[in-house]
């Protein structure tokens, strides 16, 4: 075989990843997504990407002033709040929080680095 010939096929193979990515990532327009631990790494890529496949995303975090830059840095559809998820308190005032900003049902996408420690 050619190379002309695998270059064909990759091509075509890569063109239909792209659309059923685009298609796939269509369905979140109208809709709503939290994602915590969101100001940077993981969180705030995932948090980008919904917003780019047209969510309304509320980026939530405990490192305020990175999760606000995310947040301003895509405009509209893009909020931030204040969350500490092992604070229960926080958890219903994102919540409610992010019902304000509309879209459709809450999604929760708990990003974070978990530790563990032994308490006297």
């Amino acid at each position: 075989m050619s190379d002309a010939g695998h270059g064909g096929t990759a091509v075509t193979l890569a063109r239909n990843s792209r659309n059923l990515q685009r298609n796939s990532l269509a369905r979140l327009d109208r809709k709503l997504a939290l994602v915590t631990g969101a100001a940077r790494g993981l969180g705030a890529v995932i948090g980008t990407r919904l917003h780019e496949a047209g969510a309304q995303v509320v980026f939530a975090d405990v490192r305020d002033a990175e999760g606000q830059a995310v947040a301003a840095s895509l405009g509209a559809r893009a909020h931030y709040v204040h969350l500490d998820v092992a604070s229960e308190g926080e958890w219903r005032a994102a919540l409610s929080a992010a019902e304000r900003f509309g879209g459709g049902p809450v999604t929760v996408l708990e990003i974070g680095r978990a530790s563990c420690r032994e308490r006297v």
